[in-house]
């Protein structure tokens, strides 16, 4: 978990249970979306097309397109968290 943290730094406000779960579980939005405010404090959600995040969702609703076709969703979890 150290490694994942060092290559993610905002894990580090996650409980061990909590990335346990993230890492776990990377695949299911619904665990990524409930834990993505502790993680970012501008991002409320995101909104995907397939593995493409397209959008982020502020505290207060505010809708965020990303550029072109979006922010790809593959490989480890911490990498394209990284990327948003």
């Amino acid at each position: 978990m150290e490694t994942k943290r060092v290559a993610f730094p905002r894990f580090y406000f996650l409980s061990n249970e909590e990335l346990i779960e993230i890492l776990s579980k990377s695949d299911d939005m619904e665990v990524i979306q409930r834990n993505l405010r502790k993680v970012f404090e501008g991002i409320y959600q995101i909104e995907c097309s397939g593995h493409q995040i397209t959008h982020m969702i502020s505290p207060e609703k505010e809708k965020i397109e990303l550029s072109g076709a979006g922010l790809p969703r593959r490989g480890n979890v911490e990498q394209w968290l990284n990327l948003l």
